[in-house]
């Protein structure tokens, strides 16, 4: 009763104020999401190993035959956490390896077709 007691000026200030506050609740939603997130990802970058101490970490827990065989970058790439993606790109494997000692040649026979692959 008292709502309809109200003049339409005073209604329309209410609805105003009312839509104002639930505009600035889903405005504070939405920052503290984002700083979630944030903090999140910088929580990944910090807990994220060098990808020397991965690759070795690989090579320690695959079998010794699967170990001593050679390796591509793509069979390489996907098992690797990136520090600012879900993996690293090619080319930091790629100076990884070279700093662990590995080297990189190019298979020949009949079923390499030329493809580059690593070795230690």
């Amino acid at each position: 009763m008292k709502d309809a007691a109200m003049t339409p000026r005073a209604y329309i200030e209410k609805l105003r104020a009312e839509a104002a506050e639930q505009n600035r609740i889903q405005a504070l939603k939405r920052e503290a999401e984002a700083t979630a997130k944030l903090a999140k990802s910088i929580q990944q970058i910090k807990r994220t190993k060098p990808l020397d101490d991965q690759i070795n970490e690989l090579m320690q827990t695959t079998p010794p035959a699967l170990r001593a065989r050679p390796w591509s970058i793509t069979e390489l790439v996907p098992r690797l956490q990136g520090k600012y993606r879900d993996h690293p790109h090619a080319k930091e494997v790629g100076d990884a390896l070279r700093r662990l000692g590995w080297k990189r040649i190019r298979l020949w026979s009949n079923g390499g077709d030329g493809q580059r692959v690593w070795v230690r």
